[in-house]
């Protein structure tokens, strides 16, 4: 008799990224053929956005997501596997997720469920962004200031984001995610 092996074990290269999806993933496991499929929050990755690397990797850009704590899901035929909680969808999005150290780079930030106004503050690792305009409650534009080495990578110029206005709140500090906190 044969038992087929089929486990997540690991979901990694980033374990959390914006709502608006798009983040690289590395899914591991054992098990995995070109006929596997990954759901994040039971949405399924589109087949463009899924690479199946071997039997134990597969590389996938994460579909849009509600903000908060997200299942994730293998299948491959009548075989599922799922790790509660495995991602995080984030409520601030920023793009682009890096920038220029000399400043002026042009940034959009998202928000899920924000109420971004004229009083709404933005700083890159306490450094207030430049031109700041409210498109809309949940959009903001602005220029990244000068001399905020931590916006060379996207990962630390993602770390040094705070948020905040009177009514909400949000920061990312390294080794965190992002939550947005109501006052």
């Amino acid at each position: 008799m044969v038992v087929q092996s089929f486990q997540l074990l690991l979901i990694k290269t980033i374990a959390h990224g914006p709502y608006t999806g798009g983040t690289e993933v590395l899914v591991r496991g054992n098990g995995f053929t070109e006929n596997t499929t990954v759901l994040f929050g039971g949405r399924f990755v589109e087949p463009l956005d899924l690479l199946f690397v071997d039997s134990r990797r597969i590389l996938v850009y994460t579909p849009p997501g509600d903000p908060g704590l997200a299942d994730v899901e293998v299948r491959r035929e009548d075989l599922s596997a799922t790790l509660a909680d495995g991602y995080e969808f984030e409520a601030i999005a920023v793009d682009p997720g890096s920038g220029s150290v000399a400043g002026g780079t042009y940034i959009t930030i998202s928000g899920f469920g924000t109420h971004f106004d004229d009083t709404t503050i933005v700083t890159f690792d306490g450094t207030p962004m430049t031109g700041v305009n409210v498109v809309n409650p949940q959009q903001l534009t602005g220029f990244s200031p000068p001399g905020v080495a931590a916006i060379s990578s996207t990962k630390l110029f993602m770390s040094h984001l705070i948020y905040n206005n009177q009514n909400n709140s949000a920061s990312k500090k390294p080794g965190r995610q992002r939550k947005l906190i109501s006052n």
